[in-house]
């Protein structure tokens, strides 16, 4: 990540985030991430509350026997880091730049007990909380009765860059929980409709609408 000194972004960025006349600018810092890079890494104790201003980031967990499987997508603007906030985490999962985006960071250790006695940012950070679960129940609902086929153009309109899809088979197969063959039969069948085109490394959505109607 890429530290941005400038003082002019970081104030614009602190008066359209949650921490606007709770932190000062000296107590925060600003940041780009290219896509693919670390955010939080789980091997590395967690010192920031993060705050995605823009652009998307995937979490990733990573169990004992070494395997790693996707748990979620999350889209600016959205926290990153508030269940170690709230001392619910000892060990944070891996979040990972989707895309390019920018973020800032509060330092947990001079601002956490600010930050949780303060009865506005914690009303805001129970409704992003609640909403989180409500997503992660509607996502576990669906997969239980809606059509793969839905499930999959729902996903592929998520996690689409500029008109592709770059995500990898196994890991969506996982996330879906489906298999890594029918997700191939499917994939073929959106590109015999004209939903999709195979291309060098993914696939390019042809028709969105055709994707969002199924």
């Amino acid at each position: 990540m890429k530290k941005i000194t400038n003082h002019t972004q970081i104030s614009k960025a602190l008066d359209i985030s949650p921490f606007q006349n709770l932190l000062e600018t000296k107590k925060l810092d600003l940041y780009s991430v290219q896509k693919g890079e670390f955010i939080v890494h789980h091997l590395v104790p967690l010192e920031n509350l993060y705050f995605l201003l823009s652009g998307k980031a995937k979490i990733k967990m990573t169990h004992e026997n070494g395997k790693v499987s996707l748990i979620d997508f999350i889209s600016a603007p959205s926290y990153i880091g508030e269940l170690t906030l709230l001392g619910v985490e000892d060990s944070p999962k891996d979040v990972i730049a989707h895309t390019n985006g920018v973020l800032l960071a509060v330092p947990l250790k001079e601002n956490q007990t600010r930050l949780l006695e303060n009865a506005s940012f914690m009303r805001d950070l129970a409704v992003f909380l609640g909403k989180k679960a409500l997503h992660r129940t509607e996502t576990l609902t669906e997969s239980l009765n809606l059509p793969f086929s839905t499930r999959l153009a729902r996903f592929i309109l998520m996690t689409e860059e500029e008109g592709f899809y770059f995500e990898k088979h196994t890991e969506v197969a996982e996330y879906l929980h489906v298999s890594y063959r029918h997700l191939l039969f499917v994939l073929h069948e959106f590109t015999k409709e004209g939903l999709l085109e195979k291309a060098s490394r993914g696939y390019k959505i042809k028709n969105y609408t055709a994707l969002l109607k199924k």
